[in-house]
């Protein structure tokens, strides 16, 4: 077992260091979501140790905030031209759009990992952090504040357009974004691994108004987001980056992985989730 040295690892305790590693291909947007509230439930009702799980997403799929109003963030119309899934997160947070990329979710029962949301965000990114070093990207911890509601104004609905404090950057260019819920005493923390942005697409499935605002988010995200691909100048295939951040977690939190899939019990209720709540309007078209 890895020794954490001083810093992160502090907020998880010794007994949270056991978790589950799993490896997936690829799901639509409401199994993914299924996916990880089913394993929340695991962790809450004391099934399943801590878990760090890595997927994809077919078709490509935009994700939004649990808070977001689909009428003002989602461009329906778009979505059905490229072929592409919607679907609204239990994270909060903004529009995400789920194509060239690899994403990570962590769930893990409060009790093992206490701390703020800040806190625990931070030091999950510090892994993230570390595993990207194993790929050759030195990556760094957005500095500064939390937006105020000025700058969330002026800013688009795309998670992309800036970087908040504590996320992952490359040279002031944010290159992976996550978001963090907690609910029945469990962390829930997902984010976006993008490899390469399709900057075009990602303008095409968001409801951004006019072409002028189309512009200027085309701009920002040039500027302030960038794949993991362009910061490095070479191509990754998805496992070689979840093997990557799997170090980074192992090194930098002390934790020991047993790779296992999921449970009979976790397969109906992704089943029955992916039906009941992340396909329907009810769930997606709530705000």
């Amino acid at each position: 077992m890895t020794r954490p040295g001083p810093g992160p690892a502090s907020f998880l305790r010794e007994e949270g260091r056991s978790w589950r590693l799993i490896k997936e291909g690829a799901r639509t947007a409401a199994e993914n979501m299924a996916v990880d509230e089913a394993l929340l439930n695991s962790c809450a009702s004391g099934e399943s140790p801590p878990i760090l799980r890595f997927y994809r997403w077919e078709p490509p799929g935009l994700s939004i905030g649990y808070f977001q109003s689909h009428e003002r963030e989602v461009n329906e119309e778009g979505c059905r031209h490229l072929g592409f899934d919607w679907v609204r997160r239990p994270t909060g947070g903004r529009a995400v759009l789920h194509q060239h990329e690899l994403t990570y979710a962590v769930v893990i029962d409060v009790a093992l990992m206490p701390g703020s949301v800040l806190e625990t965000y931070r030091g999950l990114s510090t892994a993230l952090v570390a595993g990207l070093k194993h790929l050759g990207i030195e990556a760094a911890l957005a500095p500064g504040r939390p937006p105020t509601r000025k700058s969330r104004e002026l800013s688009s609905a795309a998670c992309f357009d800036s970087a908040t404090p504590n996320e992952v950057t490359v040279e002031g260019k944010k290159v992976i974004g996550s978001a963090q819920v907690r609910k029945r005493g469990v962390l829930l923390q997902h984010g976006s691994i993008p490899l390469r942005i399709d900057r075009e697409a990602a303008v095409a499935c968001m409801n951004l108004g006019s072409e002028a605002v189309r512009r200027r988010v085309r701009r920002t995200l040039a500027s302030k987001a960038a794949g993991l691909e362009e910061v490095a100048g070479r191509t990754f295939s998805p496992g070689e980056v979840a093997r990557a951040l799997q170090q980074g977690f192992e090194e930098t939190l002390g934790i020991v992985f047993r790779e296992e899939g999921l449970s009979p019990g976790e397969q109906g209720q992704v089943q029955r989730l992916a039906v009941e709540r992340y396909r329907r309007d009810e769930w997606n078209r709530a705000r």
